[in-house]
């Protein structure tokens, strides 16, 4: 009986955002079979969100799944990170199968990325926004239970803090549309958290652990629960309008030098 193995490819990567700069790992995982053992391989890369970062021949079109810390990294389904593209940022639903995302076994380059719908740090999202989302909010997964519909313009409060995954357990964001949930960490329903209910309550925190991007077409937003940023209680205070920056930096690609260790488990 053959054992599948799993092979971890962790990517080093610096991540820069104003003045400030700090170092993530980012682990890309692929499987492997030999000889009925199980082997796990480590290749460790230095990437930044300027360059990019090509695989080496061997891991290409064969990334099936991404274990991220907190920041944010771009997948591409070409060299030279050109073509298709996702985003796995710290709060992204179900990392671990990137077949949710349509994205098994195509990766072929990477980058770090930081967020383009989520304001930088300390800055605040516009409160006088002509735009009105409507989303809805279900108590249960899969759209069910009781209805909640927000009209979101500018820093838009909720009448009462509400849980994600517990009492929110799906979003529907109309097509096309973006929003910004802020969100405050509570530990009693009887007691939620709350809000100042003002615009301060929609300022993107240091770590931008306080806010948590819903866009249309993003996979598991019929089922809050599978997403491994709302294991630990998150309260929904707030919501505005994502402002989402295409503006495109120039990207340069640069050889790579490589590092790997091989471990060996009985299978």
């Amino acid at each position: 009986m053959h054992l599948f193995n799993i092979v971890g490819v962790l990517l080093v990567f610096t991540f820069s955002f104003s003045t400030i700069r700090s170092y993530e790992a980012i682990e890309l995982n692929a499987h492997s079979w030999w000889q009925g053992q199980q082997y796990r391989e480590e290749l460790l890369l230095s990437i930044n969100n300027k360059t990019c970062t090509n695989l080496p021949d061997y891991y290409i079109k064969r990334i099936i799944a991404v274990k991220a810390v907190r920041n944010c990294a771009q997948l591409y389904d070409e060299l030279n990170c050109h073509g298709n593209s996702i985003q796995i940022s710290w709060f992204s639903p179900s990392p671990e199968d990137l077949g949710v995302w349509n994205f098994n076994n195509k990766t072929e380059s990477v980058m770090a990325c930081q967020d383009p719908c989520v304001p930088d740090v300390g800055s605040s999202v516009a409160v006088n926004n002509d735009e009105v989302i409507q989303i809805k909010l279900h108590s249960e997964s899969f759209y069910k239970g009781k209805l909640y519909s927000v009209n979101v313009q500018g820093c838009t409060h909720l009448k009462e803090s509400l849980m994600l995954s517990s009492q929110i357990g799906s979003i529907t964001v109309p097509s096309n549309q973006c929003v910004l949930a802020f969100v405050m960490d509570g530990e009693n329903l009887d007691v939620p958290p709350v809000g100042t209910g003002t615009d301060a309550d929609c300022v993107v925190g240091i770590k931008k652990l306080n806010v948590v991007e819903f866009r249309d077409g993003m996979p598991a937003l019929d089922n809050l629960q599978s997403w491994g940023a709302f294991h630990k209680p998150k309260f929904l205070i707030a919501l505005s309008p994502c402002q989402c920056n295409h503006s495109e930096n120039t990207i340069t690609t640069t050889p790579i030098e490589e590092t790997s260790s091989l471990s060996t488990k009985s299978g």
